[in-house]
């Protein structure tokens, strides 16, 4: 059976502009993924100091019919080809095909895709991180309970309320965040024993 009191170390992380560079419209080709510079090694530290990656994604170009749910499966599947190669590894893809119109319970800042992963993997939210680059990946954060860090540079979403200020920490790369997060991680394993 299970342990379900044991503290797992999970870490969520946004897709474009996090992972990969976030292209000017939609990447729709696995051709247009390029990945950050610092993602594949830092992806890799991660999985090495045994957290489990979960990558929760808006990808709206496929209800917007710029490219089908097929494609966006092979270029999720191409990029954990690609970070497992590297010594990384992603735990599992949670994605929205949904434009904000079509008011789903699923596009960040909605919180269902986080609810999905916790419920299949039995995570305790307040126990994780999730690593963005928009202020609706600080939303959802702050909505589900999850601690958000900030990376610079996404692009503005109109109607968020939510300010950096909000975000746990502000950084300028995925190498960044996880330094911070694994030096907080640390100092709560210190404490609570």
């Amino acid at each position: 059976m299970p342990q379900t009191n044991k503290i797992k170390k999970v870490l969520f992380l946004d897709r474009d502009g996090v992972i990969n560079v976030e292209a000017d419209g939609y990447v729709t080709d696995w051709k247009e993924f390029e990945f950050l510079p610092d993602a594949l090694d830092t992806i890799r530290r991660a999985t090495d100091e045994g957290y489990r990656i979960i990558v929760v994604s808006n990808q709206s170009a496929i209800n917007r019919g710029l490219c089908s749910r097929e494609t966006i499966d092979e270029i999720m599947s191409n990029m954990v080809e690609k970070v497992e190669a590297h010594g990384g590894k992603i735990k599992d893809i949670f994605y929205c095909p949904h434009t904000p119109d079509d008011k789903c319970k699923c596009r960040k800042p909605e919180p269902d895709l986080f609810f999905q992963a916790a419920e299949k993997y039995n995570i305790k939210l307040t126990n994780t991180w999730f690593v963005g680059d928009k202020l609706t990946d600080v939303a959802v954060a702050m909505r589900v309970g999850t601690k958000p860090i900030l990376i610079r540079g996404g692009k503005p979403v109109p109607g968020i309320t939510v300010t950096e200020e909000d975000a746990v920490k502000v950084v300028n790369n995925l190498s960044e965040a996880f330094d911070f997060l694994f030096a907080m991680d640390k100092l709560r394993l210190v404490t609570d024993a």
